[in-house]
């Protein structure tokens, strides 16, 4: 392995959806896309979750992959993340 930079570097797969929520009405979200689940949640029983950073609210959000109708992968976007603060 050859290392380029000492510095880490995170690529970031961004992707938009339309998104049908729950009200019935199809939204366009940017996410990035952290993890998917199977969990059993109230009043609607077991589903598959994705677990997003949704781009627009700028925060973490739980979609049904149930309500989304279309993916479409937006461009590769690498992020050099801070290096964590040192005491002195």
């Amino acid at each position: 392995m050859k290392i380029i930079s000492d510095s880490p570097v995170v690529e970031t797969k961004a992707v938009e959806i339309a998104y049908r929520d729950w009200k019935g009405e199809t939204l366009k979200r940017h996410i990035i896309p952290q993890r998917f689940c199977f969990a059993a949640t109230e009043g609607r029983g077991e589903e598959w979750l994705l677990e997003a950073f949704d781009m627009d609210r700028k925060k973490i959000q739980v979609f049904d992959m149930a309500g989304i109708t279309a993916w479409t992968p937006l461009a590769v976007r690498k992020v050099t993340p801070e290096p964590p603060l040192t005491s002195g």
